[in-house]
């Protein structure tokens, strides 16, 4: 028996949460851009399979660990005056500050890293197995790309200030 080629078939859910269904931009405090799910699923590429409520969560875990990971540069822009990430003192590029670029980027990442780690989580068959495996190498690349745009934002800001400008590496 001919074994049939596999098929691709692109679907858009729209009943339980798919892509024309993602809800309304991401708030933290005002400091802080807002994410609109609906340009992270567009910019990363993430089809119906990713639920808007899977999606929502992802990015706000991702919002909640970029925040933490730059509360105290946060706290220094602002002891300088800085009222806002986009107030910062950065190059723009296409009208936005390249510090909020970098914020969204390191944002959409961690949450597509994220994603990507649990697709095993949407489907167990060997088929699902194998797609997991495919996407797997993408995982650390992903993090590694929220990584650059967090460093990215940390030497950026205060004039003089240099913390977090290079790593520190003990060998044992």
């Amino acid at each position: 028996m001919a074994q049939q080629p596999n098929q691709f078939f692109a679907v858009q859910v729209t009943a339980g949460g798919g892509p024309s269904d993602d809800g309304e931009p991401i708030t933290s405090t005002a400091w802080w851009p807002a994410i609109d799910p609906k340009m992270a699923r567009h910019t990363m590429r993430l089809d119906g399979t990713v639920t808007a409520m899977r999606l929502r969560s992802a990015l706000i875990a991702a919002i909640a660990q970029i925040n933490s990971d730059l509360q105290p540069w946060r706290t220094r822009q602002q002891s300088a005056g800085v009222t806002a990430l986009a107030d910062v003192a950065a190059e723009q590029i296409d009208g936005i500050s390249t510090v909020v670029h970098a914020y969204v980027q390191a944002v959409y990442c961690t949450a597509t890293a994220a994603l990507l780690e649990r697709m095993r989580d949407y489907d167990t068959t060997w088929e699902g197995h194998t797609r997991a495996d495919r996407v797997a190498w993408p995982i650390d690349d992903y993090k590694r790309d929220a990584w650059y745009a967090i460093q990215q934002i940390l030497a950026s800001g205060v004039p003089g200030d240099d913390r977090h400008r290079h790593n520190v590496i003990e060998l044992l």
